[in-house]
């Protein structure tokens, strides 16, 4: 009773938005709310499951909600065809119980944290890239981090691939994105170990998965105890971006790891971005053999207000940066 009585936004109805969606869907929330501007293009269809080459074209939040609604009749779904920004984000999100952000463009992660932490309201943020992805839950008012926190800055513009330029798995979106529907669940029944303080990280061709911790930053200018944003931005010029601008989508030529590395995040300790991925940049090294503490098959590290540390000496390090591929 507590799925039919709840309600979640989605933000982004794309590689990790369709299938968070299904699974929402099929799992019973009574209430679903689609955000997606797009349309259905041919190189979606490879891991937007929701989509199939009749769709090319369609709006993509009203063929998703179309599909579900043929399967899962008893859901109400609200189809938002428009952007998350400045203007609409508090009024969008503000009769939802929580947020799952799909979204592929760091101004949108970093507004669809802050209007999480002003309306009390968890997100669930996961990102892909190439082999690697990721999960973790934004909710300052239960004790995690916001996204400001682990990313006080975003990295140049240029310098991150998106999914079509960089490419991606298409079976890891699968996964991540029913990860996310796994958090979002978890949280609207008051069940079991939610994602907070914690991000998993997972490495499709080693078949890993592993744990950080991540910690809240004390000067957040947004979740800190003196915040100094306290309404909603257009975050694209705060990224380099034109106001209003698409994320960007020309990454540096492959092999060439000079531009991607550039980047680095104030306190930096030991930072050296290797593999990008949407939303963070997470690069596992190991740094003497496998010792150290073991969480979830992988290495426990700490990352607080951009800082990375290793928990033990001979455990994995994790080294952060940036990016945005979803």
């Amino acid at each position: 009773m507590r799925l039919k009585r709840s309600s979640v936004l989605v933000l982004g109805a794309g590689g990790l938005g369709c299938p968070a969606l299904l699974y929402l869907s099929a799992a019973g929330v009574g209430r679903l709310g689609i955000a997606d501007p797009d349309v259905v293009s041919a190189s979606n269809l490879p891991r937007q499951i929701l989509f199939s080459p009749a769709d090319l074209g369609a709006p993509k939040a009203a063929t998703a909600a179309r599909f579900l609604q043929a399967r899962y009749p008893e859901g109400a779904l609200e189809v938002i065809p428009e952007a998350f920004t400045a203007a609409n984000a508090l009024a969008l999100a503000a009769s939802f119980d929580l947020i799952v952000d799909c979204t592929d463009n760091f101004p949108t992660r970093y507004l669809a944290s802050d209007i999480g932490t002003w309306l009390q309201k968890p997100v669930v943020h996961g990102s892909i890239h190439q082999f690697q992805g990721q999960v973790t839950v934004f909710a300052p008012h239960l004790g995690a981090p916001c996204y400001r926190c682990m990313f006080p800055v975003p990295p140049a513009p240029g310098t991150v691939p998106d999914c079509q330029s960089g490419g991606v798995l298409g079976v890891l979106a699968g996964l991540i994105g029913t990860l996310q529907a796994v958090e979002a669940i978890k949280l609207l029944t008051h069940t079991g170990d939610p994602l907070l303080g914690r991000l998993l990280h997972a490495d499709s061709l080693g078949t890993r998965f592993r744990e950080f911790k991540l910690r809240r930053d004390p000067a957040c200018p947004v979740c800190g105890p003196a915040p100094t944003l306290t309404s909603p931005i257009d975050y694209a010029p705060f990224c380099g971006l034109p106001p209003n601008a698409p994320a960007p989508a020309h990454p540096p030529a492959r092999g060439d790891s000079s531009a991607a590395n550039s980047y680095t995040q104030p306190k930096d300790a030991g930072i050296s971005g290797q593999s990008a991925m949407a939303g963070v940049w997470v690069g596992l090294s190991n740094a003497a053999g496998q010792g150290g503490s073991q969480v979830a098959g992988g290495a426990a590290g700490v990352v607080s207000g951009g800082i990375a540390t290793a928990p033990t000496a001979g455990s994995c390090r994790m080294t952060v940066g940036a990016s945005g591929a979803g």
